[in-house]
């Protein structure tokens, strides 16, 4: 399950997530009120992030660094 809308994250650092399957843009929360748009991320990688263990730690390994980003 990819969440289009909003989805809480068990994460102490990732509030929730989104994505923009249209323009396969992922939307990430922070728990510090924070939030970023990741551009070009392909849905398996949304999907990896989802259902992680740890989603910091696969944001951080799979998305910052390797996809655009800006603050929204």
């Amino acid at each position: 399950m990819i969440p289009t809308d909003w989805a809480t994250l068990d994460s102490s650092n990732v509030s929730a997530i989104k994505y923009d399957a249209d323009n396969s843009v992922l939307h990430v929360r922070f728990k510090n009120g924070n939030s970023y748009a990741y551009d070009n991320v392909p849905p398996e990688t949304v999907e990896g992030f989802y259902h992680a263990s740890s989603p910091g730690s696969y944001l951080r390994e799979n998305i910052i660094g390797t996809h655009a980003h800006r603050r929204t």
